[in-house]
């Protein structure tokens, strides 16, 4: 696969770039990136959280979050340190143009992979929030980048095993693109 795809008017694009990304504690997100659905995701998460770092999944129901489940995706930490996409929201699907559900982050075709995994690990590892924006390239639409919103969830016990995102997708700014 080529790194650079030439457009009309002599623009090129690299497929796949990372336009921001942090992993962090979940109060010292950038906010001003944040999108509804993601300020949805995190308040209700830090609801549920009440008093614990992390919400236990009993305390999770995503029917509570109706108005953003098109944008929501769960995410299942495995033994073998990957992670398998329980479910994905209607709109997601749609952008990926195809089901994420079952499908393995490390199955995923994207040039950023091992950047996404580290992300990923930090939220299951270090119980931070996640935070990416990226262009979708890998998925044949370098003029559209997602913002990808993960935090923990944690089992009985108290270990995170389970990761619940949120993701909204955008038009590439020109600035961006060149």
């Amino acid at each position: 696969m080529p790194e650079v795809v030439l457009f009309p008017a002599s623009r090129t694009v690299r497929l796949d770039r990372t336009l921001y990304s942090t992993s962090c504690m979940p109060g010292a997100l950038p906010a001003e990136r944040l999108m509804p659905p993601h300020q949805i995701l995190l308040s209700y998460w830090a609801a549920r959280r009440g008093t614990r770092e992390v919400p236990l999944r009993d305390n999770i129901d995503p029917v509570d979050i109706r108005q953003i489940l098109p944008h929501v995706m769960l995410w299942d930490a495995e033994f073998d340190g990957g992670y398998r996409c329980r479910v994905a929201g209607t709109a997601i699907d749609t952008e990926m143009a195809g089901s994420l559900k079952g499908v393995r982050l490390a199955d995923l075709t994207c040039s950023l992979l091992d950047e996404a995994k580290r992300e990923f690990d930090a939220v299951r590892d270090g119980g931070m929030a996640s935070y990416a924006e990226r262009t979708m390239g890998w998925r044949g639409r370098p003029f559209v980048y997602y913002r990808h919103l993960l935090l923990p969830v944690a089992n009985d016990a108290g270990a995170v095993h389970q990761l619940i995102g949120v993701m909204t997708f955008h038009a590439v700014p020109d600035t961006a693109a060149a």
